[in-house]
C-alpha cells in the first residue's frame, strides 16, 4: 500500500508529533520492519518520511542529502520485482512499534 505524499503527518503510522525527531524515529522503525520482514508498506512509508526530511529546509543539509539518497534507494527497490534483497514472506507486516 502506498501512502499519499500529501497525507498529513499525523495520518502516517509511527508519527508521534515530535517534529523532525519524530519523523526520523518513524523512518528508523519502518526501515527496520522493512529490512526484517520485507514488508513493502513499511518500505514505502520509510521512503515517504525520508522524502519529507529531504524537502525540509530547516533540516541539516547533510541529513537532507542522505535522506534523499536513501529514499531513492528504497524507491528503486520498490520498483524491482521481489525487491532488492532475498526475503521470506512479509510476515508481521503491519504498523511498526514506535516507542518513546
Amino acid at each position: 500500500m502506498r501512502v499519499a505524499p500529501n497525507a498529513p503527518m499525523n495520518d502516517l503510522p509511527g508519527h508521534d508529533g515530535r517534529g523532525a525527531h519524530g519523523e526520523l524515529a518513524g523512518v528508523l522503525a519502518h526501515l527496520a520492519r522493512h529490512m526484517e520482514t520485507g514488508c513493502p508498506r513499511a518500505g514505502s512509508i520509510a521512503a515517504l518520511l525520508l522524502e519529507r526530511i529531504a524537502a525540509n529546509p530547516d533540516a541539516d543539509g547533510h541529513l537532507r542529502r542522505h535522506a534523499a539518497g536513501l529514499a531513492e534507494l528504497l524507491q528503486r527497490e520498490d520498483r524491482r520485482p521481489g525487491g532488492a534483497l532475498p526475503r521470506g514472506p512479509a510476515v508481521g507486516c503491519g504498523p511498526a512499534l514506535v516507542r518513546p
